[in-house]
């Protein structure tokens, strides 16, 4: 949801190289050489310890065959919980886009998840991204890189940027306008991470914050996640407020990452940390959190509202009987309006700008309900530059066919030695095992 100059937001064959069989072949010749030059005593004495060598070399022959390595995919979430949050980039550091806000005390990250999650509606929460702030693996790669572990919590620091200052005034105009609509609406925030945090900062008054980020940062990650943990860190005062003074049956604002959408190529050095959301079953949505209607927030820079992902889910939302509209980010300005370049203090754009209105017009936003009333046609065509939220229902999509190989999303390739030990990810570049061929690859392409 990153805007560009003055468009807004919501924007997403095989060679073995056995050191045990050159050994055996020098050998031989050693034993050739010196039968021509000793007597039948001396070749006979070396005959002996041909043998006795041979059979150690045979040994070492057998035991290289035991130990080949080999490469399979595995779940990137699963190998990240084993052996760290940076598996197989131990050395490398995360980039942070942004404005850094200072000072900030680390201490705080100890209640991240208690003042961004809260209390409410914990059978809809799948918030992994913030079980690998204190994680501590329980065991090492079987390759000793001798870089001293360090945990996520050491590197995390708050960050705003101009497009999350758009995306919590956004979120504020939200709760706003819901508050005119008299059923009870769930809004799914499907943006960028740290936008999508930003606009359920907005709604915090209002809404109950929901999570489902089921990865992890990484330093070569496909998601910038940890970019999405900076932006909870940023608003984690604001969740923590609005906590004590929400009420306790408020709707949920589900969370997402629309990054999760982006273009991953199996042949790069990076690490897929991509994921498949699950949004809450409509069952859920009605019996637990007694929804009625949904407002799914997209991009707006997308032809297409709903990812693949997400578009099952949403039908059956539809089906079950739960009205769903979408809206965009265009909605909250007239054609008029000029969105900070992104070069503004991001900071210094929360103290100044207007607040955001429906239609671009405080006098318009009591339109809102008339248009969102998600039981018939709208009773007047919004004066917006976008209004495919209105005119947008989720409709069945043929599922898409599988990545060639059936490569599953979310899964990176190891290197694995003998049965079962897994030596580190093929992505680290400094592992001996990107140096050598593999005797067999489970890798579909």
């Amino acid at each position: 949801m990153q805007g560009q100059g003055t468009e807004p937001p919501f924007e997403r064959d095989e060679h073995l190289d056995d050191p045990g069989i050159v050994g055996a072949r020098w050998w031989n010749r050693e034993i050739k050489d010196e039968e021509r030059q000793a007597s039948r005593r001396q070749a006979l004495a070396y005959l002996a310890i041909g043998l006795t060598v041979t059979a150690g070399v045979g040994g070492m022959v057998a035991a290289g065959t035991a130990l080949a390595t080999k490469y399979e995919r595995k779940p990137s979430l699963d190998m990240q919980r084993r052996f760290g949050w940076n598996f197989g980039a131990f050395e490398q550091r995360l980039t942070f886009d942004g404005r850094r806000v200072l000072p900030f005390d680390p201490a705080r990250l100890r209640s991240l998840r208690a003042d961004c999650v809260g209390a409410q509606l914990p059978s809809m929460q799948s918030a992994a991204i913030f079980d690998a702030i204190f994680h501590r693996p329980n065991e090492a790669a079987g390759e000793d890189t001798g870089v001293p572990f360090q945990a996520l919590d050491s590197y995390l620091l708050p960050v705003v940027t101009a497009s999350m200052a758009f995306s919590y005034r956004v979120g504020q105009a939200l709760a706003r306008v819901l508050r005119l609509v008299s059923r009870r609406t769930a809004v799914i925030v499907d943006l960028n991470g740290p936008d999508a945090v930003a606009v359920a900062a907005g709604l915090a008054d209002t809404h109950a914050p929901v999570w489902i980020l089921d990865h992890w940062p990484h330093p070569n990650g496909v998601v910038p996640a940890h970019m999405t943990l900076a932006s909870a860190i940023f608003f984690q005062p604001r969740f923590a407020a609005a906590n004590a003074t929400r009420p306790s049956d408020a709707p949920p604002v589900i969370i997402t990452d629309r990054a999760r959408m982006l273009s991953y190529i199996d042949a790069s050095d990076r690490f897929d940390n991509r994921f498949v959301p699950k949004l809450p079953p409509a069952s859920a949505l009605e019996s637990i959190a007694r929804t009625q209607d949904i407002l799914y927030v997209a991009p707006s820079d997308g032809f297409v509202l709903d990812p693949d992902d997400v578009n099952p889910t949403l039908v059956s939302y539809r089906t079950r009987g739960l009205s769903v509209r979408a809206i965009t980010g265009h909605a909250f300005f007239a054609s008029s309006y000029e969105f900070p370049t992104p070069s503004e203090d991001p900071i210094e754009s929360f103290l100044q700008q207007a607040k955001l209105y429906y239609n671009g017009d405080v006098t318009r936003e009591a339109l809102f309900p008339a248009h969102y009333a998600f039981d018939g046609a709208p009773a007047e065509a919004p004066a917006t530059p976008d209004t495919r939220g209105l005119l947008w229902q989720p409709v069945a999509r043929p599922i898409a066919p599988a990545p060639p190989g059936g490569r599953t999303l979310g899964t990176v390739e190891v290197v694995i030695q003998g049965a079962a030990t897994i030596l580190g990810a093929r992505i680290d570049r400094n592992g001996s095992w990107n140096r050598v061929s593999s005797s067999s690859s489970s890798w579909g392409g």
